[in-house]
């Protein structure tokens, strides 16, 4: 379906960067959101905070950083086994029943993991099947919840939409953590928990009111892996989709693992104690939040492949200034730079193919784009650790950043020489 049916006939007045809000089913949707992804972070702070107590109890604070890795790295597990899946059923089934029951899914799981602490049953290996058993929700949630917000605004909107979406996320980025550490000494981490628990009661409550004819894919006699084998074709057939998921690639393993060594530029380049580094990781929560509300203005005004170029381009070479910068002031500014631009190219690349691929067809290709975004992220990882340490022999412990913003700007250029007409694209 290409347009919203619950459009108010006129739209509210206000600037241009929340028009997306006029579609009553959108606004349901974004709204509940916005309180859940506050919740969520608050949780992820507060797991972080209870995995390190329970990693000293068990083990010394020597071997909290490993452990701490270990979870992060089994919640990304499911996003290489299921993404891909989900989007095949996403496409196959109705979208919005399969965000509810992710999004129940989650809660269930929150509060589980809330009453375990709260009893003081909790123990380490509770966290690590908690991580799986999330990391498998949120990758059937993800490429459904991203390829339904067209069903909610139509094509002429969804940039806007997109954008909205990740204003909220990076804005929960950075008021979650916040009010986490002031709610820990308060209620308490088990607390954290059940309020984040609570919080997907909202999303519940505007996914169960929103009312969207549902359109099945016409599935025949085909199986799941022959649905996905069709996805795969179309994508592969497809130049534009291909270039840019490829692009997806480049930004997802060499622009956004900066945050991998922030706690080593901190230290070692601009010699932050903990203070210090915690403001500069809230620069690049600003940036990223001033990049969407940016797109969001812009959608609509400027081409979506003139955004995503430039935005790119903007990334790489402030990737690279901060590679070399020495100064915590130029380094704070170049951070926002770097994820304001990454935030502009991922949602214009997200926007584009959700456009490019029919309806029947847009679960799978969505899925794709978000197995590139969750699924590289160690293979990210993986680049910047070893250029690193190669880095650090030579004096240049940023090198992999300085690199990793000279491929991103090489491959933005090549693509861009071979297919001039990408730039272009509405």
């Amino acid at each position: 379906m290409c347009a919203s049916p619950d459009i108010a006939d006129t739209p509210p007045r206000g600037i241009a960067t929340f028009r997306a809000l006029r579609h009553h089913n959108f606004r349901l949707f974004w709204s509940g959101q916005m309180i859940s992804l506050v919740g969520t972070w608050m949780q992820s702070t507060a797991q972080s905070w209870l995995v390190l107590h329970l990693v000293t109890q068990t083990y010394g604070v020597e071997k909290s950083s490993l452990y701490l890795g270990i979870i992060a790295a089994v919640g990304s597990l499911p996003t290489f086994f299921f993404t891909l899946i989900a989007g095949a059923l996403a496409d196959r089934g109705d979208k919005r029943r399969i965000v509810i029951a992710t999004q129940a899914g989650a809660m269930l799981l929150a509060l589980l993991l809330g009453l375990l602490t709260y009893t003081g049953y909790i123990r380490l290996w509770h966290v690590v099947v908690y991580a799986v058993l999330v990391g498998t929700v949120n990758a059937f949630d993800m490429p459904t919840r991203q390829a339904y917000v067209k069903e909610l605004v139509g094509g002429k909107d969804l940039l806007n939409a997109i954008a909205l979406n990740s204003s909220v996320f990076n804005a929960a980025r950075i008021i979650g953590p916040a009010v986490a550490g002031w709610l820990m000494t308060l209620v308490g981490v088990a607390g954290i928990f059940l309020l984040n628990g609570a919080s997907y009661l909202a999303v519940l409550a505007g996914l169960l009111r929103i009312r969207t004819p549902h359109q099945a894919a016409p599935i025949a006699d085909r199986s799941l892996w022959q649905h996905l084998a069709e996805g795969f074709l179309y994508t592969w057939e497809n130049r534009t989709i291909r270039l840019l998921l490829v692009l997806m690639a480049v930004f997802t393993i060499f622009g956004f693992s900066y945050f991998v060594l922030m706690p080593v530029i901190a230290v070692q380049v601009l010699h932050l104690r903990e203070g210090g580094f915690g403001i500069l990781f809230a620069f690049s929560g600003v940036g990223a939040l001033a990049g969407a509300l940016l797109l969001a203005t812009s959608a609509g005004r400027v081409s979506k492949g003139a955004l995503l170029c430039g935005s790119g381009i903007t990334a790489a070479v402030f990737l690279m200034l901060f590679s070399m910068s020495r100064v915590f002031s130029l380094s704070a500014l170049f951070l926002m730079g770097i994820s304001g631009g990454l935030v502009i190219a991922t949602a214009s690349i997200n926007s584009l193919i959700q456009e490019i691929a029919p309806d029947m067809l847009r679960g799978r290709v969505v899925s794709m784009w978000t197995f590139i975004f969750g699924g590289f992220t160690p293979l990210g990882a993986l680049y910047v650790g070893s250029v690193a340490h190669l880095g650090e022999r030579i004096g240049m412990p940023a090198l992999s950043l300085l690199l990793g913003g000279a491929i991103c700007l090489l491959a933005i250029i090549a693509i861009m020489l071979r297919a001039p007409w990408l730039w272009r694209l509405r």
